[in-house]
């Protein structure tokens, strides 16, 4: 994560050929690498995580965001492209359904 967020492409590299999971959680951070290279304006990283098998829809508990909402939030068009390339779908707006309303 120190890797991604300080945009060290190298090392983020040298991690992801070496075999880290490249969508791996982090239990402190609760962000995924995916998104927080996004979010830090990182999107030759992102590419590089996509490149190395990143979850192209995996929720980033923390920022409760998938890549494609950051990616999207942040302007970076050819990370959105490259996410809608890999199968990312736009997250469902909610649900007017009186069934799926919230309990409480």
């Amino acid at each position: 994560m120190e890797a991604v967020d300080d945009g060290d492409y190298d090392l983020v590299e040298f991690y992801a050929v070496v075999g880290v999971d490249v969508s791996h959680v982090h239990p402190e951070f609760q962000c995924t690498p995916l998104v927080a290279a996004i979010l830090e304006d990182q999107a030759e990283i992102a590419l590089l995580l996509l490149q190395h098998g990143a979850d192209p829809e995996q929720l980033s508990p923390l920022d409760e965001m998938t890549p494609l909402q950051a990616a999207q939030a942040m302007d970076h068009h050819e990370v959105v492209a490259k996410l809608l390339e890999l199968g990312a779908r736009a997250a469902e707006p909610p649900s007017d359904d009186p069934q799926h309303a919230p309990r409480f």
